[in-house]
């Protein structure tokens, strides 16, 4: 399954809008259509807009001195989430 690229839901004039081609293996496709189906996202580019809204999130955070984590309350125990950049 494929999802459309949605348009309509960039919320921006047509003229301000821009395409954009990601050159990924068809198995890394399949895993963003899965998330997508997940999320509850209908298109790719509602997919795309959560992602970098998490994105956003994530580094205003660390830039905050923020620890990003998966708490487990019942454990009273947290799996602490690293940026890309910070895992060299």
């Amino acid at each position: 399954m494929t999802l459309p690229l949605d348009t309509a839901s960039a919320g921006a004039p047509a003229e301000d809008r821009v395409q954009l081609i990601l050159d990924i293996p068809a198995e890394r496709l399949s895993e963003l259509e899965s998330l997508s189906q997940a999320l509850g996202a209908h298109s790719l580019t509602e997919m795309f807009n959560t992602a970098l809204s998490l994105a956003q999130w994530a580094v205003a955070e660390r830039g905050l001195g923020r620890v990003l984590a998966s708490v487990d309350e019942g454990e009273g125990s947290y799996r602490e989430l690293l940026l890309p950049r910070e895992r060299t």
